[in-house]
């Protein structure tokens, strides 16, 4: 199809699914169906009144003359982008109807995955939840009262111990505990919500062991695009450029970048990968490995099966996330009940020393 600059909006309807989009157009694009009609014919099937719009949409612009992959490419939806990353990936290939299905399936093996976590975090979030109300219910209704009283004790019997010290260090203790739990509450909150969305924040990356699963999965995304452009033949400067644009791990992102600009500079990819400390050692012992009689393809398919592997071991690790968050709201239950509780009653005993 010929590309036409049209003037119409270019911002497809808000909060449409383009999870059922990108599934729609690499399904319609597979069975050599035309684009317009079948478009249409799934929007008047859909629940959705959004997402139809959207197809819709799709639909007419094509029937204007433009390309898919002008379409996505103009769009400046973030949500609509990976669909156009995927078509004009796909675009680059002598088979791009095969390859843009292939695609479709990668992605939606990386979403499921990431979206697994809801179902690995929600329990532990509820009880750092139910932990986080219950010391806040304690040190609001409890250890404040307390401490006052303790204040007044010590002024009206003019103790000489540093009483003050000793509740400034139970209070900061105990803030410190639920200043940690609220953080990570809200980091869990974050992932639960959009695990997907998440993906594109470095800090991410940067928590334990949920981190490691965000970029094996970005790792493992990476390679298997990279298996089938390279397997196509499509030029290695374009290829990861390409990908580049599909995953969402920044630091990986903007090593692809450099690594495209500098392929197109002639740059083999074993010149590229093995000077480059942002990509892991595992993938450049794979892709540069010397005297292997595996194509370049295939080893990018063995970095792939290696780094979903890992994945998905630390996903069969994820009981320990639930020991993690049950241990952290021990804790904070006592810092905020237990040693004030044991202060208090060294001064009861104490003060009735002094009676006696």
């Amino acid at each position: 199809m010929a590309v036409v600059m049209g003037n119409q909006p270019l911002d497809f309807e808000p909060g449409a699914n383009w999870d059922v989009i990108s599934d729609a157009l690499g399904r319609t694009v597979e069975a050599n169906l035309p684009l317009p009609t079948t478009l249409r014919a799934l929007a008047a099937d859909l629940d959705d009144r959004r997402t139809a719009s959207a197809l819709k949409r799709i639909a007419a612009r094509i029937e204007r003359g433009e390309s898919l992959d002008a379409i996505f490419s103009k769009e400046k939806s973030t949500k609509s982008r990976p669909v156009g990353q995927l078509l004009h990936a796909a675009s680059l290939t002598p088979q791009p109807s095969e390859t843009l299905n292939r695609f479709v399936t990668i992605m939606e093996d990386y979403t499921s995955n990431l979206r697994n976590l809801r179902t690995a975090l929600s329990y532990p979030f509820l009880c750092l939840t139910l932990a986080l109300f219950g010391a806040f219910v304690i040190s609001a209704g409890w250890l404040l009262p307390n401490a006052r009283d303790i204040v007044a004790m010590e002024e009206e019997l003019s103790l000489t111990q540093p009483v003050r010290l000793r509740i400034e260090l139970m209070w900061a203790g105990n803030l410190v505990s639920l200043l940690i739990g609220i953080h990570v509450w809200g980091i869990g909150l974050l992932i639960i919500l959009g695990p997907v969305r998440m993906s594109r924040f470095s800090l991410t990356y940067q928590l334990p062991m949920l981190g490691r699963y965000y970029a094996y999965l970005n790792l493992s995304l990476f390679a298997k695009v990279m298996a089938h452009l390279t397997q196509s033949g499509v030029e290695l400067s374009k290829a990861l450029e390409a990908v580049a644009g599909l995953v969402s791990y920044p630091r990986l992102r903007r090593a692809l970048k450099e690594a495209a600009a500098k392929a197109a500079e002639s740059a083999t990819v074993d010149e590229i990968v093995r000077t480059d400390q942002r990509f892991p050692a595992t993938l450049r012992t794979f892709v540069t490995q010397s005297g292997s009689k595996l194509s370049l393809s295939d080893r990018f398919l063995a970095a792939a099966d290696f780094f979903e592997d890992r994945a998905r071991a630390l996903w069969h690790a994820a009981p320990v996330l639930l020991m993690v968050f049950a241990i952290l709201g021990l804790i904070m239950l006592w810092m905020t009940y237990a040693i004030p509780l044991m202060m208090w009653i060294y001064w009861i005993q104490l003060l009735s020393g002094l009676a006696g």
